[in-house]
């Protein structure tokens, strides 16, 4: 039964997802709750049952917090306390993007089959991940190495470190669909972009965005075209959700509807909400980069697809 539990939280809890004992319950019904959980004082006991059983060393010395498996604030606590046990939840061995890493190599290997893919990309979810974890839509990879595997940069555990967080960053706005403001090393402004893909080149990763109110010598408004800008993921300082721009109107410097000597000016529905853009030029062109393999990428520089 505490075997069952275990799997139960491993299921449906994660860091990001914590929950109490009274969310498990619901979560679980009342049939399977009265089965795994019992009345308030057997859950309590199981759940530090649990929690004794996986967070000691093989010694039976308890791990330091940052190494527990099940967080669970009821397990450990001193003597005569009269803190809350607090939500439960499951450390899963892999994050989020060390698992998008993964099924992307699978996806892209030629060893296998597609319905070999398939198997071992949904064996390994259902082992290491709760339910949480929604893995990108095939041919929408958020991770995508272009040229094959190559020597690890000589970056110090700090740095990747600080990559992983901008990545992770990235791969939400990439999911729901939203701007990201960016302030970008050696540029004076923050920038405003639509996220799309994440690229690896085996040593940089890459954001591949369009680049919102860009900034023209010649005209009185920032510009908007459709393309596609690579940016050196190493390059970004900071990024955060996109708040809406200030103007009301956007000045098309270039579309491809247009000759460069033409423009005019309309409603951005970018200037209304905080959703990337997407039309069917843009559309097209990521259609373009998912079938490549290989592609030169530079800084801050349109992708000539």
């Amino acid at each position: 039964m505490v075997y069952r539990l275990l799997e139960f939280i491993k299921k449906n809890t994660d860091k990001a997802h914590p929950a109490s004992q009274d969310a498990l319950r619901k979560i679980a019904g009342k049939e399977l709750s009265d089965k795994l959980m019992g009345d308030k004082g057997t859950f309590s006991r199981r759940l530090t049952e649990l929690a004794d059983a996986y967070n000691r060393d093989v010694n039976g010395n308890v791990l330091l917090k940052e190494k527990w498996k099940i967080v669970y604030p009821g397990f450990n606590k001193p003597e005569g306390s009269k803190s809350r046990n607090g939500k439960i939840y499951y450390a899963h061995a892999v994050s989020e993007f060390e698992m998008d890493f993964l099924i992307d190599k699978i996806r892209s290997s030629n060893c296998l089959t597609q319905n070999e893919k398939d198997s071992l990309e949904e064996r390994l979810i259902s082992a290491l991940c709760s339910k949480y974890y929604k893995p990108l839509d095939k041919g929408k990879n958020a991770l995508v190495r272009f040229i094959g595997d190559t020597d690890e940069t000589d970056e110090s555990t700090a740095d990747k470190e600080k990559v992983a967080k901008k990545l992770k960053i990235i791969r939400e706005h990439i999911l729901s669909k939203h701007m990201l403001e960016l302030s970008i090393r050696d540029m004076k402004k923050s920038i405003k972009v639509s996220p799309y893909r994440v690229l690896y080149d085996g040593k940089e990763f890459w954001l591949i965005g369009n680049w919102h109110e860009r900034p023209q010598h010649d005209v009185k408004w920032n510009s908007y075209t459709d393309a596609l800008t690579s940016i050196n993921v190493s390059f970004i300082d900071k990024l955060q959700t996109a708040h809406t721009p200030d103007e009301k109107f956007i000045y098309w410097a270039i579309t491809k509807e247009l000759l460069p000597d033409q423009s005019y000016t309309r409603v951005s529905n970018a200037n209304r909400e905080t959703k990337a853009r997407y039309n069917k030029w843009i559309n097209a062109d990521l259609k373009k980069l998912d079938s490549l393999t290989a592609l030169k990428l530079k800084h801050m520089m349109d992708l000539e697809l």
